[in-house]
């Protein structure tokens, strides 16, 4: 089970940053507000809605069904409703779901991005590190070619002299 805190403002995480695996998914839903109205739970697997269910601070775990989850992105949002009418929106962290041998695991897409971004940040750093030592080794080249052509001045003067 994974639990969702809705959050007045921004977007709503989930308690557990970690991957894991997918099956009968079931998720609380916290600090669901004491106001009049209704509040709904809407489940996405790649943009097809696969559950719509009303959530109250007492009654606040969906479950999503084994057979209504794939590969993709899986969103979800509550909806405050009043009068049929949406007057709040809360929405939560995208999980990316991915099959590896017909089982199913998620990662909650911020953690999953921010790991990418490290990674990305390590291999900037490795690639500027062999870099610097490719531009170091460049100019030490630079220094033996003119120290050579230098070398190389000088004995074609001496060849002149001999040569006269």
């Amino acid at each position: 089970m994974r639990t969702v805190t809705l959050k007045e403002y921004g977007r709503c995480l989930y308690d557990d940053r970690s991957a894991f695996a997918l099956g009968e998914q079931e998720i609380a839903v916290n600090n669901i507000p004491a106001k009049s109205g209704e509040f709904l739970f809407f489940a996405f697997v790649n943009g097809r809605q696969v559950l719509r269910q009303a959530v109250t601070p007492e009654k606040n775990r969906v479950t999503v069904p084994a057979n209504l989850l794939s590969a993709g992105k899986f969103e979800a949002y509550v909806s405050h409703t009043v009068g049929g009418k949406e007057v709040k929106r809360y929405t939560i962290e995208s999980l990316l779901v991915t099959d590896v041998r017909g089982s199913l695991s998620a990662d909650p897409e911020v953690a999953a991005l921010t790991a990418e971004i490290a990674a990305l940040k390590e291999e900037a750093s490795a690639a500027k590190a062999w870099r610097t030592e490719a531009a170091a080794r460049l100019a030490a080249l630079q220094n033996t070619v003119a120290e050579l052509e230098a070398r190389l001045s000088v004995v074609e003067k001496n060849i002149d002299i001999f040569e006269n």
